[in-house]
């Protein structure tokens, strides 16, 4: 997926959060109208996929139970250049990781514990 992407334009970096502030998401928002979307499932893989929109995914449910908060800060009106989207597997070529390179920032996505862990690295 990271070479579909690459080149796009992100112009919001979400966290998708429920009723107690706990990630659940991961939303990158492009600027064609879609979007990509990490999420830990329920054999504790990481799910990476691409939307058609920038909704929260049906599969929170309820949907009126989650909230967006953004991660990046101050992206410019025309988005920030994704240069790259990486996933990564465990030894048993399970999907536990993915790592988004963008201008300025490196975007992380992690299953733990069957929670998603994220984290975000400013880079000059």
């Amino acid at each position: 997926m990271g070479e579909v992407i690459s080149g796009s334009r992100a112009v919001a970096v979400l966290e998708i959060i429920d009723d107690d502030g706990e990630a659940e998401a991961l939303q990158i928002a492009l600027l064609d109208g879609t979007s990509v979307v990490c999420t830990v499932w329920t054999d504790w893989s990481l799910r990476v996929e691409r939307r058609p929109d920038t909704e929260i995914p049906d599969y929170l449910w309820p949907v009126d139970a989650y909230s967006r908060r953004p991660i990046v800060p101050d992206i410019p009106e025309g988005g920030l250049e994704v240069r790259s989207l990486v996933t990564s597997a465990d030894e048993a070529g399970t999907p536990v990781a993915a790592d988004l390179e963008l201008d300025g920032y490196r975007v992380s996505a992690r299953s733990r514990g069957g929670r998603i862990v994220l984290s975000v690295v400013s880079r000059p």
